[in-house]
């Protein structure tokens, strides 16, 4: 998820950079924001599975099943 996806986003514009309309914004609300990339897989707010890898990925982050077990990444299942 990146900052800028969405007003209503986990790490939302306001709450990082103040006024949404003029925050990151050198002439006077002319320049386009500043987005930053938020690392679900690093902070600990993806979805993924126990047993799978989280991978970030720009504006979100994927989830694989590690070996030995299958499924969507979201949901794993043990294959022994």
């Amino acid at each position: 998820m990146s900052v800028c996806d969405s007003y209503e986003a986990q790490y939302n514009y306001d709450d990082m950079y103040g006024d949404p309309e003029t925050s990151g914004r050198s002439n006077g609300g002319n320049d386009p924001p500043v987005c930053v990339d938020v690392d679900e897989c690093q902070i600990g707010t993806s979805t993924c599975d126990v047993t799978a890898v989280c991978h970030n990925s720009p504006g979100g982050y994927s989830c694989q099943c590690q070996p030995g077990y299958s499924g969507d990444g979201y949901t794993c299942t043990s294959m022994s």
